[in-house]
């Protein structure tokens, strides 16, 4: 009983006494229990940390952008095809068209284009290129005649004689600047051997408030006077917007194929944005939009497009951009045909949803 009444009166003494009676214990207690409270805020502060810097990366696709308003006045033969970009954009949900246009060209055949003969200028045009296609000239960074070797470089075009030992540079002349930032990609050498086409890509980035950088690709052509190996002169100098994919000569036509590509978030109302432009040394002109095919419903936001131009002027001859047609491009000798994926949804007999992947092809005569 007397044990009992201790432990009774143990039970109800005052913590006060107890803290005073043992200090150290009650001290260890308190620190545990600061020690786990400042290690939950702590890991609540880190958790959002983490939650906000997630909010702020994925913010750009969070905000979906508001399909802007069309002035069909304003747009005017152009309303047409700014309607089916900014369906394409804005109510399909594509955030940007990533294709930068992966067409492939090629070249009917043809009769022998260049024969060796002598021509005006004395001088004997001899090919070294090894074009795919006979009488289908390819670009190349060397051509030559029988007297004359040319040689496209970096901003400069290097002309040397054919002596055996006695063979020297005869010309170097400066057809760019470092400012102008051209990379070329090859030249032609005409049949009489009086001119020299140069073919040169150009890229400057747009930097906008924009989530990505617009690149701007163009496309330089320049036609040098090579009549004089001794003293070259620039002739003319014009663009083609887009970047470049290819090029060929046909019985004295230049033919060149760029893709033109288009982005989201596009100024409708600057026609230059979203429709490809040749600029003939006096300002850049859109091509007129009869000269431009477009789906009822495009499945790319880009352009294939097609020009052609007078070797001796540069004087164009015809030129066509296909929107949305940039998977394959074939040109015979009186025909170009282009073709883009299509994806055709149907639902087979056992009831399941079924979506092939189909080819639309497009002639021009």
């Amino acid at each position: 009983m007397k044990r009992k009444k201790m432990l009774d009166v143990i039970g109800m003494a005052d913590d006060k006494y107890i803290d005073e009676a043992a200090p150290c214990a009650s001290a260890r207690k308190t620190a545990k229990r600061s020690a786990r409270f400042k290690l939950l805020i702590m890991a609540a502060a880190f958790a959002l940390v983490i939650a906000a810097t997630c909010m702020w990366l994925f913010i750009p696709y969070l905000d979906k952008p508001s399909s802007p308003d069309l002035d069909k006045e304003a747009l005017g033969e152009y309303y047409d095809i700014a309607k089916k970009l900014n369906a394409y954009f804005y109510e399909s949900g594509v955030k940007d068209d990533a294709t930068n246009g992966n067409a492939e060209i090629a070249i009917g055949n043809n009769n022998s284009m260049y024969e060796d003969s002598a021509t005006a200028s004395g001088q004997i045009y001899t090919e070294t290129t090894d074009n795919q296609v006979e009488g289908v000239i390819e670009a190349d960074i060397i051509k030559r005649s029988d007297k004359y070797i040319y040689y496209v470089d970096a901003r400069t075009i290097l002309v040397y004689s054919i002596a055996g030992e006695e063979s020297t540079l005869v010309e170097r002349f400066d057809y760019s600047t470092p400012e102008e930032q051209l990379y070329p990609v090859g030249g032609y050498l005409s049949e009489d051997c009086n001119t020299f086409t140069i073919i040169a890509s150009h890229l400057l980035t747009d930097e906008k408030k924009w989530y990505d950088d617009k690149y701007i690709h163009s496309v330089f052509i320049l036609s040098l006077d090579v009549s004089d190996p001794e003293n070259v002169k620039l002739s003319k100098k014009i663009s083609v917007s887009g970047k470049y994919h290819s090029s060929r000569m046909v019985n004295g036509e230049l033919l060149l194929l760029t893709t033109f590509r288009v982005y989201s978030k596009t100024d409708f109302s600057n026609f230059f944005d979203f429709i490809p432009q040749i600029d003939m040394g006096s300002g850049k002109e859109c091509i007129p939009a009869d000269s431009i095919v477009c789906p009822d419903e495009i499945s790319a936001a880009s352009y294939s497009v097609i020009c052609k131009f007078n070797e001796k002027e540069l004087t164009p001859t015809d030129t066509m951009a296909f929107l949305s047609y940039v998977d394959t491009t074939y040109v015979s000798l009186d025909s170009v045909y282009v073709s883009r994926r299509i994806y055709h949804n149907s639902t087979s007999i056992t009831g399941i949803e079924e979506s092939k992947t189909m080819s639309e092809i497009c002639r021009v005569g």
